[in-house]
């Protein structure tokens, strides 16, 4: 479930086919450590860019450094800080978990004609409507001919799909696919520490239930 379900799929279809990538380019994730983002983050790498990405906790920087991907701790160093640190020179494509000001650095930092992939909203998705973060800087996408783009995963053909599932599955056997994630204990744990532990970044990867 955490290499070759929904998730994963999500991040190597929306990393590989939504940002389109080239051997050489820079490229940026949000939620790097969550079961998407790293999947997606170590797609670009394995695709031949240089990979920076962000995630909530010391821990899961160094986890991100271990799997050669260039990382920084949100919750230490804004967003922006974070980038103008580690892509001085901006960024040329990104796949982003997060939203929020984590999308409006991402909009000051990539280069002319890069592309984003929308693949996630957890800054806003429990906020009501008048607490959910406006993004400042939207005449970025025009400036600098941006391509912002939102998919799921079941919009792939089922070419795209098998290539997927044969990838990834090859990168894992060889090494090139870290894989991580969090179980919960116990089914009556499902609400407060599984769901919950997702919009409060408690987890690794991919975060499952076990049920007794």
């Amino acid at each position: 479930m955490s290499t070759m379900g929904l998730t994963a799929q999500t991040g190597y279809l929306g990393a590989k086919h939504i940002c389109l990538p080239e051997k050489g380019k820079i490229a940026y994730v949000s939620g790097a450590a969550g079961a998407t983002g790293l999947v997606a983050a170590q797609t670009l790498k394995n695709l031949g860019c240089r990979v920076v990405g962000s995630a909530g906790s010391d821990d899961k920087v160094k986890l991100l450094e271990g799997a050669g991907i260039e990382a920084f701790n949100y919750k230490k160093e804004a967003p922006l800080e974070g980038l103008q640190r580690l892509c001085p020179n901006g960024f040329d494509v990104a796949f982003d978990n997060v939203g929020g000001d984590t999308l409006e650095a991402m909009l000051e930092m990539i280069n002319d004609g890069g592309r984003i992939a929308l693949c996630g909203n957890i800054a806003d998705y429990d906020k009501p409507p008048e607490c959910k973060y406006g993004v400042k800087n939207l005449f970025h996408l025009t400036a600098k001919s941006i391509t912002l783009r939102g998919f799921l995963v079941f919009e792939f053909t089922p070419e795209q799909m098998a290539d997927c599932t044969a990838t990834l599955e090859q990168w894992a056997q060889e090494g090139k696919l870290k894989v991580e994630c969090t179980i919960v204990d116990g089914f009556d744990r499902l609400i407060h520490d599984g769901v919950n532990g997702l919009f409060k970044g408690t987890n690794t990867g991919k975060l499952m239930v076990k049920a007794d």
